[in-house]
């Protein structure tokens, strides 16, 4: 994920997702959890690039490319962290949960299928659904927050509120620089 694939659109926060499994790109709401843990500050401050890999050389004789690294290692976290289904890799498991979560808070699967990336026409009126980005962040919005205990100091919700400011997570006007 690059810098250029968090951006606003209107009023919402998006993670583009241009390269998938069944090359159909998608955009998908920020969840305001990942907004209060200081995603939006953290793509603020960070350089032209890859988020959560540097843009240096790959390694002479590297097998795996420097993102497929770091999913291994996100992976590896995420284990430590959060109880997935053991049968899949935690990555592709997110999705399992988060479908389940969805359909347990009562999003409806087309909703839930258009974040996950599961929405590839199976009939033809999945190709008639196209919500906008303010009708999906209503959706992620009633997704169930992850209580997670992990092993590191973190600002409260309201902290992490007033050190950013008021405005932080506001979108940027109108042309403005969104970055």
């Amino acid at each position: 994920m690059t810098k250029d694939d968090i951006y606003c659109e209107g009023d919402v926060w998006l993670i583009n997702f241009p390269v998938t499994k069944v090359d159909i790109a998608r955009r998908v709401p920020l969840h305001p959890a990942l907004i209060e843990e200081g995603l939006l500050e953290f793509h603020a401050q960070a350089p032209t690039g890859y988020l959560f890999c540097g843009d240096v050389a790959q390694k002479s004789g590297a097998t795996r490319t420097q993102q497929e690294q770091r999913a291994s290692e996100l992976s590896e976290w995420i284990r430590e962290q959060v109880t997935l289904d053991a049968s899949l890799s935690p990555n592709h498991g997110w999705r399992h949960t988060f479908v389940s979560r969805a359909d347990a808070a009562g999003i409806s699967k087309r909703a839930s299928n258009a974040i996950t990336g599961h929405n590839t026409k199976k009939d033809a009126s999945d190709g008639y659904y196209a919500p906008t980005p303010q009708e999906l962040r209503q959706v992620i919005e009633r997704y169930p927050r992850y209580d997670l205990d992990l092993q590191v100091e973190a600002l409260t919700p309201s902290e992490a509120e007033a050190a950013r400011g008021e405005n932080a997570t506001d979108c940027p006007s109108e042309g403005s620089d969104a970055s």
